[in-house]
């Protein structure tokens, strides 16, 4: 259902989809999103189920179907998600996929901007997880 909406919205700028259950079964297809909506700017799948694989996954598909040029990066967040060591991860794919940024510099890299000129941002993914939230 969320890639036909996808696919209607072609001007679409930001998907929320943090919270909701999903897994890596559903990362391939959800990376189609990127086919359609090629000025897509945030895309929020945090505090979900997914493991390395779907966050890899989501990456190949924006790095492929994205612009090369784009008025700004793509802001992909991916914690809290099923991952064993984000930063391991999260090094992997800037060394597999130099488009992506992990966001360290959290003064320059903003979700308007990266100062590394890269088109994809893995924000706040390499950071630990702080607990369950309000206060918990």
């Amino acid at each position: 259902q969320i890639l036909e909406i996808c696919k209607k919205s072609p001007d679409l700028k930001v998907l929320k989809l943090f919270n909701n259950q999903l897994d890596d079964e559903g990362a391939e297809e959800l990376g189609e999103i990127f086919k359609h909506c090629h000025s897509i700017e945030e895309v929020h799948l945090s505090h979900n189920n997914f493991t390395e694989a779907a966050v890899e996954a989501m990456v190949k598909a924006a790095n492929r179907e994205l612009p090369r040029k784009a008025e700004r990066p793509l802001w992909l967040r991916m914690e809290h998600n099923k991952v064993q060591n984000t930063e391991n991860l999260a090094r992997d794919i800037e060394r597999h996929y130099p488009a992506v940024c992990a966001r360290e510099d959290r003064a320059r890299c903003t979700p308007r901007v990266c100062a590394m000129g890269k088109r994809i941002h893995l924000p706040f993914l390499i950071e630990a997880p702080k607990g369950k939230g309000r206060g918990r």
